[in-house]
């Protein structure tokens, strides 16, 4: 917001960038930088790409997006079955 005030993207809600500092946002009581939380990403995915398995960050949700191609499935594992479980 400091480099482009006078741009209408740099304040509207829509703009990931922003997430942190909304009225309403969680994100605004988080004091570090946490790649991720504080800054979105961006994946880019391909036929048979995979993603890791992993808890979300410090067991937070999360948001996606997908923006053009066919749908994407997501597979889930309990949290009762998340612990002992180890991939080397």
């Amino acid at each position: 917001m400091e480099r482009n005030p006078l741009d209408p993207y740099t304040t509207c809600a829509w703009n990931l960038l922003n997430l942190p500092v909304l009225s309403g946002s969680l994100f605004r009581y988080i004091r570090r930088d946490i790649s991720g939380m504080m800054v979105p990403w961006v994946y880019m995915g391909m036929c048979f790409s995979t993603f890791c398995w992993h808890n979300e960050d410090h067991y937070t949700y999360s948001i996606n997006y997908n923006h053009i191609g066919d749908t994407k499935t997501w597979y889930g594992v309990p949290s009762s079955d998340a612990l002992g479980t180890q991939i080397l």
